[in-house]
């Protein structure tokens, strides 16, 4: 597997606030349940995820809207190389 460098896509600012000009997080607690709220800098619009398993499926989908070429795509060959690491 080559090596690619990846630029950082967070400051360490944006990191500790969750907080980018065009997007931000909070966390809500509903009932006791606890709510990602993601908000779209540019527009206001807002998506809440509430279960564990929405916050893998987001994770998923972003991953799946970057290129193939893009460094920062998860594939399947290195979910397999850490599952192989992992074995050891």
């Amino acid at each position: 597997m080559t090596s690619l460098p990846v630029k950082p896509t967070l400051t360490v600012e944006q990191w500790t606030s969750r907080r980018t000009p065009t997007m931000w997080l909070d966390f809500t607690d509903v009932n006791d349940d606890p709510h990602l709220v993601v908000t779209d800098g540019l527009d206001g619009g807002q998506v809440t995820i509430s279960e564990a398993d929405n916050s893998f499926t987001l994770m998923a989908l972003a991953n799946d809207a970057l290129p193939d070429s893009d460094p920062r795509k998860i594939t399947a060959e290195m979910v397999n190389g850490l599952a192989r690491a992992n074995s050891r």
